[in-house]
């Protein structure tokens, strides 16, 4: 199973391979298949790892907002649902998802507003999943806070 990834020295093919299964039977094959992704293709952010923005995307904080841009994409994130950024919590990435969400945590709503934007900032792919357990760089109603610009 290989993920698309930007291309660079790590990765210049553009595309790293997240696990392999051999099989002999079609039952192997959907089997291997599903194993693979239930541990490779997370919905939401791993909660025991670094949440960090992809290394390939430069980050800039705003008044309310933060901008994050590669090489042919910027995306504008709507940073307000508490009072701290949690842009610049991603941005340092030394902290979990979990130790995010409790650093940020007012009430109970800023909580689900937080992890509702981390979701979607995940779902985007602007998160980074190449995260080596060891720390080192492996590679409102619904209405998203996230816009192309």
């Amino acid at each position: 199973m290989v993920t698309p990834v930007p291309g660079g020295e790590r990765w210049p093919l553009g595309y790293r391979i997240v696990g392999q299964r051999f099989f002999r039977t079609p039952d192997e094959f959907q089997e291997g298949l599903q194993s693979m992704m239930d541990q490779h293709m997370l919905e939401s952010p791993a909660p025991d790892l670094p949440i960090r923005f992809r290394r390939d995307l430069q980050y800039k904080a705003g008044d309310g907002y933060f901008n994050l841009r590669s090489r042919n994409m910027e995306h504008r994130v709507l940073d307000d649902v508490v009072p701290m950024s949690v842009g610049n919590l991603i941005a340092c990435g030394n902290c979990t998802a979990s130790e995010l969400l409790m650093r940020v945590k007012t009430d109970g709503t800023s909580v689900l507003a937080v992890a509702d934007l981390l979701d979607q900032l995940y779902a985007l792919g602007l998160i980074e999943e190449d995260i080596d357990v060891r720390g080192d760089w492996q590679s409102s109603e619904g209405a998203s806070r996230i816009k192309e610009v």
